[in-house]
C-alpha cells in the first residue's frame, strides 16, 4: 500500500513540476525512503521475536516505546499486560488476587503458580487454626475444630486428640482393674491413648497368669514373652519365672546339645527339671563317646544318670564304645602290623660269614647263604626266625710229605660244603631312629651236614645289630656244642657277620 501511495504522489509531482530531471531525482529520494521502510521493518520483526516468549516486562515495554504503531506492538501490548497482571497477584498475595488472575489470564502462563499459592496461604490459614486447637488441647477445642473445618486435612489428628483424651480420662477410672475384658475393650476403643502401652503389659500379665493356673504353660509364655521381668508384678514373678524356666526346658529335646543342657543346669540348679536334663546329659555324654573315650568319661555320663533306666543306657554305650575301641585298636595294629611287614616274613640271608681264629696252623671260615622264616617284623618287641643256610666251610689240613731222607708235613686250603639249620631268638632294644630297631639275638644251630673232623654237631651264639622293615644287619659270636673229632670245642668260637633281606608273606 505505501508503495502504490508513493508512485502516485511522485506522478504528482511530475506533473506539477513538469520537468523530467526534478522527476527522476523525486522517483529516487523515493526508493530510498522505501528501502529504508524495508529495514525497520525487519528489525522490529528481529526484537519482536528475541521477546515475545521472554515474560520481561521491562523489554515488553521497550518495544511498545521504540515502536508504539508497529504491526507487533499490540501482541506485545497484552503480554505486558498478562506479566502485570501477575505481578499485581503476587504483590497482594491474597486468595482473590490469585484467582483474579486465574480468571483474567488470556496465556495462562502462572496457572500453576497461582493454584500452588491459593493452596499454601490455605494450608496455613488452617495450620494456624489446628495450632490454636492443639494449643487449647482439649476435647472440646478439637470438636469445635472440626465443626468449623470439616474437610481439614487435620481432621484425623483431631480425632485422635480426641480419643487420646477420651482415653486417658477412661484409663484413670480402670488403672487399677484387673479384668481381662475390660482392658480388650480399653485397648480396642482407645487405640490412640498414650496409656495403651501400659494397659496391653498389663494385659499380658493378667492374661499370662490365667494361664499359668490353669497349667497352660506355653500359652502362659506366650504371654510373658512380651514383657520384662521387672515390670512384672512381685506378686507374679514366681509365675513369671516358672513359665521362662519352662520354656527354656521345653526347647531342650532329646538331641539338645551338652552344652545347651549344661547351660541350664547352671542357671537353673534347683530347677524341678534337674533330674531330668541331668539324664539327658548321661545319655548326650554317652552318645558323644569318642574313639578315645576313657574310664573316666564313662564315669563322669554314669554321675549324671538319676534313674536305672538311664544307667542301663549309658552302660550300653558304654559297652558299644568299648567294643568299638578294641575294634578300632585291632583294625589299628593289624594295619600297622601290615605296614611295618606283618606277621610272617621270608628271609634271604645272603651274607653269613664266619671267622674261627684260634689257631695258629690253622684257619676256619665259612660262607653260608640261605632262607629264613621270621615271624614278626622288625618293629614287634620279640620275634623268632628259623632258616636253613647251606654254604662253604673253609679250613686248612696237614699232608705228609716225607721222603727217604727226611719227614715233613705241609698244609692245604681245603673247602667243603656244609648246612647248618639255625633258629634265633630276637629281642629289640630300643628305637635308633623311626624306621630302625637295635636289637640283640640268641640263637641255636643244628649241622645237619658238617665237617665231621672240625665241627661239633650244635652250636649256640648271641648277637646285635640293627633292624630296618625288610634288612637285619647283625654281629654274632658262635660257640660250639661238644667237640669234633679234631679239635676240643674249647676253641670252636667263630666271629661273624649276617645280612638278611625280608620280604613279606
Amino acid at each position: 500500500m505505501r508503495r502504490i501511495l508513493s508512485i502516485i504522489v511522485t506522478l504528482v509531482m511530475v506533473a506539477f513540476i513538469g520537468n523530467y530531471a526534478d522527476a527522476q531525482s523525486l522517483m529516487q529520494t523515493a526508493k530510498k525512503a522505501e528501502q529504508r521502510a524495508k529495514e525497520l521493518k525487519q528489525q522490529e520483526t528481529s526484537r519482536y521475536n528475541a521477546i515475545v516468549d521472554s515474560k520481561d516486562l521491562y523489554k515488553y515495554n521497550q518495544f511498545i516505546n521504540d515502536y508504539p504503531r508497529g504491526s507487533k506492538t499490540s501482541e506485545i501490548r497484552k503480554r505486558a499486560q498478562e506479566v502485570k497482571l501477575w505481578n499485581d497477584a503476587k504483590n497482594q498475595n491474597t486468595v482473590a488476587s490469585y484467582e483474579r488472575y486465574l480468571n483474567t489470564t488470556n496465556y495462562h502462563w502462572y496457572d500453576n503458580d497461582a493454584s500452588q499459592s491459593i493452596r499454601s496461604i490455605k494450608q496455613k490459614a488452617e495450620k494456624e487454626k489446628w495450632d490454636k486447637a492443639a494449643a487449647i488441647n482439649t476435647i472440646s477445642s478439637y470438636q469445635t475444630y472440626i465443626q468449623n473445618n470439616p474437610t481439614s486435612g487435620y481432621k484425623q489428628e483431631a480425632e485422635k486428640a480426641i480419643n487420646r483424651l477420651q482415653g486417658s480420662q477412661i484409663w484413670n477410672r480402670i488403672k487399677n482393674s484387673e479384668d481381662i475384658s475390660e482392658l480388650q475393650n480399653f485397648i480396642s476403643s482407645y487405640p490412640h491413648a498414650v496409656e495403651v502401652s501400659t494397659a496391653t503389659a498389663k494385659l499380658h500379665e493378667l492374661k499370662g497368669v490365667k494361664y499359668y493356673n490353669e497349667g497352660n504353660l506355653s500359652f502362659a509364655y506366650s504371654e510373658f514373652s512380651h514383657l520384662n521381668r521387672d515390670k512384672i508384678s512381685y506378686a507374679n514373678r514366681k509365675a513369671y519365672d516358672d513359665v521362662i524356666e519352662y520354656n527354656e526346658y521345653s526347647k531342650l529335646g532329646n538331641y539338645a546339645s551338652e552344652a545347651a543342657l549344661l547351660s541350664f543346669m547352671r542357671k537353673y540348679p534347683n530347677s524341678k527339671y534337674a533330674d531330668d536334663v541331668s539324664n539327658k546329659i548321661a545319655v548326650t555324654k554317652a552318645r558323644n563317646f569318642g574313639d578315645y573315650a576313657s574310664t573316666y568319661d564313662y564315669n563322669q555320663a554314669l554321675s549324671y544318670a538319676k534313674d536305672s533306666y538311664t544307667k542301663n543306657s549309658v552302660q550300653s554305650y558304654i559297652s558299644m564304645n568299648k567294643k568299638k575301641q578294641k575294634e578300632r585298636r585291632n583294625a589299628l595294629k593289624s594295619w600297622e602290623r601290615k605296614r611295618n611287614g606283618g606277621t610272617v616274613n621270608l628271609g634271604l640271608d645272603f651274607l653269613d660269614l664266619g671267622l674261627n681264629g684260634a689257631y695258629d696252623d690253622c684257619t676256619l671260615w665259612y660262607y653260608n647263604v640261605g632262607l629264613m622264616l621270621r615271624f614278626g617284623n622288625f618293629k614287634d618287641r620279640v620275634q623268632f626266625a628259623i632258616g636253613l643256610k647251606p654254604g662253604i666251610f673253609g679250613y686248612t689240613e696237614e699232608v705228609y710229605s716225607g721222603d727217604y731222607y727226611y719227614d715233613y708235613y705241609d698244609t692245604e686250603n681245603r673247602t667243603a660244603f656244609h648246612m647248618p639249620i639255625v633258629g634265633q631268638l630276637k629281642l629289640n632294644l630300643f628305637n635308633t631312629s623311626e624306621n630302625s630297631r637295635f636289637f640283640i639275638y640268641g640263637k641255636y644251630q643244628y649241622n645237619a651236614v658238617r665237617v665231621e673232623d672240625i665241627e661239633a654237631e650244635m652250636a649256640w651264639g648271641v648277637g646285635l645289630g640293627i633292624a630296618w622293615k625288610h634288612f637285619d644287619w647283625a654281629f654274632y659270636y658262635r660257640q660250639d656244642i661238644g667237640s669234633s673229632k679234631n679239635y676240643d670245642y674249647k676253641n670252636q668260637h667263630y666271629f661273624g657277620m649276617s645280612m638278611i633281606y625280608y620280604w613279606q608273606l
